[in-house]
């Protein structure tokens, strides 16, 4: 019988896992298109069927992000994950813009986009709320990986009446408590404040190098995981390691109780390989969203971290079920309420 920590400490998929792994092993812990960059323009939304449209915007601390649109239809907005940029939605963005009008992020820090100061998840949060906000996106459905998906539930929190469904991809509300699920609060937070440090003091080759070695774990094809090292390498040191402390003591479990949203979590499993390992691990996914009221776990045996690019056609099945079960809901809901 396996236990649940042997089950989670393969957690290979995790790129937060995979990153921490290298740091700490170089450092012992103690016992579509390309963007652009222009003056800002805004995206028009102001209805649920909006008009295509191409956007690209410069960074300040008001403005953390870049930003393309494509597409016709309800809004959707795509987050990418640590150290990515909005690239990594390419093939999405290409299936879903004729159906809906993409809002594609790079986000300040990664992937040469330049950094601003302040604290990482907050200061995105808060950006992509007011984004929602001043663009008039009605009820967007927000699709995120990794620390995007995480981001995308404290989005949903921050707005539950202002956003439509939440999808994460392989992001979970608390990274930390997943990835040493038999640490404390205080020792994650300890050993993630130590590897902060360490990571800060990272030169830009240092960093790349790194990047190269993890992402080269995170996806199947050795094509792919060279093509996201060569934008991931281009990413800001300092920012990732803040970065990644946040993502790493960030714990939305009980919080996303109030989210009023459906979610979607799919989740990566291709390193587990007996139904035990599975069992266990699917299980702690299950327990990260069970005080989501509205949502739903599917795991995939086949991807690895990068599910949208190891497995496309399962990733793009696997939302449109999801979007179009929420549609027969509605249906459902309207017609019952015609029968009164």
């Amino acid at each position: 019988m396996i236990s649940i920590k042997a089950a989670i400490n393969p957690l290979r998929s995790l790129a937060l896992l995979a990153l921490l792994a290298l740091i700490t092993t170089s450092f012992p812990l103690p016992a579509g298109a390309a963007t652009t960059i222009a003056t800002p323009t805004t995206a028009t939304a102001t209805s649920p069927e909006t008009t295509a449209t191409t956007t690209t915007t410069t960074t300040s601390a008001a403005q953390p992000y870049q930003v393309r649109v494509e597409g016709t239809g309800p809004p959707m907005l795509l987050i990418p994950g640590m150290m990515c940029d909005g690239t990594v939605w390419d093939a999405t963005v290409a299936h879903y813009r004729d159906r809906y009008q993409c809002h594609i992020f790079s986000l300040a820090g990664f992937a040469g986009v330049p950094p601003v100061e302040g604290p990482f998840i907050p200061t995105m949060r808060d950006a992509l709320v007011n984004y929602i906000r001043d663009n008039n996106l009605r009820n967007p459905i927000i699709i995120g990986h990794s620390l995007g998906g995480h981001l995308a539930y404290a989005i949903a929190l921050e707005a539950p009446q202002e956003v439509g469904p939440v999808i994460a991809v392989d992001g979970v509300p608390a990274f930390g408590a997943l990835v040493s699920s038999d640490a404390s609060t205080a020792t994650i937070a300890t050993r993630a404040a130590l590897t902060r440090g360490m990571m800060s003091m990272m030169s830009q080759e240092a960093l790349a190098a790194q990047s190269k070695n993890f992402l080269a774990s995170m996806v199947t094809d050795p094509k792919t995981a060279e093509r996201l090292a060569k934008t991931a390498g281009k990413s800001h040191p300092k920012t990732v390691a803040n970065a990644m402390y946040e993502l790493t003591v960030s714990d939305l479990r009980e919080d996303i109780a109030a989210i009023q949203s459906p979610v979607l979590l799919i989740g990566a499993a291709e390193f587990a390989k007996d139904d035990a390992t599975r069992k266990a691990v699917r299980t702690r996914y299950e327990q990260q969203v069970e005080k989501i009221p509205n949502h739903k776990v599917v795991m995939t045996q086949d991807a690895r971290h990068f599910v949208m690019l190891d497995k496309p056609e399962f990733f793009y099945d696997t939302v449109d079920q999801f979007l179009e079960s929420l549609k027969k809901d509605v249906m459902t809901i309207k017609a019952a309420s015609r029968s009164r």
